[in-house]
């Protein structure tokens, strides 16, 4: 018997059963996805997932995440830890010459000479680009030179003075285009017959030339050249005489570290800082390095924002014995604290602040008598911070400083005239016209606690040099 069934309970049946199907199709098509996905680990989801720790390591597990290798970066990640790393080697081997970092962000170094006692001069001038790791050369310097004081503005190197051979000095400006690649010249520095062996620093389009001597005499002079307009005038007078120094602008100040006086050769391991809008000095005091300072170095390290960190490298005795140990100072609590030692020991070196924050010293001499062509580079710059904390960064309650400028002394700028230049000698006698302990009015007393400072105290990887007969004699002023 044919059963009859109504057209509308036809219709409603076969619309129930077309539901029916498309929830239980909308309910089963992420499953066959998560299926095929999970069958192929090459494709990846392009979908987020979230899991729990569990899976993301069995994730890790199972697909391939690496990225290809490519070409290692020189630039370290900041805070990490602060040690120093041996890079390109720079030769030919040479000391009594500095660095400048120049606009296009590499490091350029000029001339340079040998410890002989009849030395060989450099016209070489090279520089480091730090994002390759690598050194090349550029034109050469008009004349072989050492002992000269270098600096960088706006597209130019400046090298001002020198020596240039017997017993000459020269007052001459140099100055490198790097667009170019070319030299020229400026305008002399006002004093005959030159300087040699000062600081060199540039702030705010003003090249300064601090210190030095002329061949006899130990300077206190402070030679101000104006880019723009190509004149010379001078400043306030260095607190003291001091020759084979220094420096370095950073953070608004010059800082000038180091060198010996003349004609006794004493070295001085304080750390002078040079305000140029008030055109006045302050004194930071002694470093602790223990009777180091001749031919050291000074640079900035780490961003530049936050703290203000500077890095001494100790540098070498009266008798050119040169050492490995360095010194770092937040220039805002006026405390000195040991760095970490160099790879090997070296002074005369040219020294400076990369980009990145890092610092690279290369070449110097590490006896009296042989110089080296290594290069290092001190890895872990900190990290910048709008808020420093005085307690992470150094261990130590945050201080106010107590300002200390000096008045300026009223002395010759050729520096107080002495006998002829005496070589040092294995006995080095203190000349009374010179003491290289900070005069204790100028020095900033920042100590927060009767506890010794970090700067009282002889890093414990450096080993007093060993007493020898020396077979020449130590590397001339």
């Amino acid at each position: 018997m044919k059963i009859q069934i109504n057209p509308s309970i036809s219709a409603h049946f076969i619309r129930g059963v077309f539901y029916l199907l498309l929830l239980i199709a909308v309910w089963a098509i992420p499953f066959a996805q998560a299926k095929w996905n999970t069958s192929k680990p090459a494709k990846r989801s392009l979908r987020p997932v979230t899991s729990d720790i569990s899976a993301a390591t069995d994730s890790i597990q199972k697909f391939d995440l690496s990225i290809p290798a490519g070409s290692p970066t020189a630039t370290p990640t900041c805070g990490g830890p602060v040690a120093w790393q041996p890079g390109p080697d720079q030769p030919p081997a040479r000391y009594a010459f500095q660095a400048a970092l120049g606009t296009d962000n590499k490091l350029y170094v000029a001339g340079g000479q040998t410890a002989d006692m009849v030395p060989t001069l450099y016209d070489q001038v090279s520089r480091y680009d730090y994002t390759t790791n690598t050194w090349s050369n550029v034109a050469p310097l008009p004349v072989p030179l050492s002992q000269a004081a270098m600096g960088a503005w706006n597209g130019k190197i400046y090298v001002a003075g020198g020596f240039i051979g017997g017993s000459s000095v020269t007052n001459a400006l140099r100055i490198y285009d790097i667009a170019t690649n070319t030299w020229s010249s400026g305008a002399n520095m006002p004093i005959s017959p030159g300087v040699e062996a000062a600081a060199g620093a540039v702030r705010q389009g003003k090249f300064y030339v601090m210190g030095g001597d002329d061949f006899n005499n130990a300077l206190n002079t402070n030679f101000i050249y104006d880019i723009a307009t190509n004149t010379w005038t001078t400043g306030a007078p260095l607190p003291d005489s001091r020759t084979n120094t220094s420096g370095t602008a950073y953070g608004g100040v010059i800082y000038v570290y180091g060198g010996v006086s003349l004609p006794g050769f004493t070295t001085t391991d304080t750390l002078l800082s040079y305000y140029a809008p008030s055109n006045t000095w302050g004194n930071f005091g002694s470093a602790g390095t223990a009777g180091h300072g001749n031919y050291g170095g000074v640079s900035g390290f780490g961003s530049g924002d936050g703290p203000i960190e500077l890095l001494i490298t100790d540098g070498a005795d009266s008798m050119g014995n040169s050492t490995t140990a360095t010194h770092f100072l937040i220039t805002f609590t006026g405390q000195f604290r040991a760095g970490p030692p160099m790879i090997g020991n070296r002074a005369g070196h040219a020294q400076g602040r990369l980009p990145d924050g890092r610092v690279l010293v290369a070449d110097g001499f590490n006896t009296a008598s042989t110089t080296v062509s290594a290069v290092e580079v001190l890895n872990g710059p900190p990290c910048p911070t709008p808020t420093p904390s005085c307690e992470i960064l150094i261990g130590l309650p945050c201080l106010t400083p107590t300002p200390t400028a000096t008045a300026t002394p009223t002395v010759s700028p050729m520096g107080s005239p002495t006998a002829t230049h005496t070589p040092p000698t294995p006995t080095v006698t203190a000349t009374a016209t010179h003491t290289p302990t900070a005069t204790p009015t100028v020095t900033v007393t920042v100590s927060p606690s009767p506890t010794p400072t970090p700067s009282e105290t002889i890093p414990a990887v450096r080993t007093p040099p060993t007493p020898r007969v020396r077979p020449t004699p130590a590397p001339r002023p």
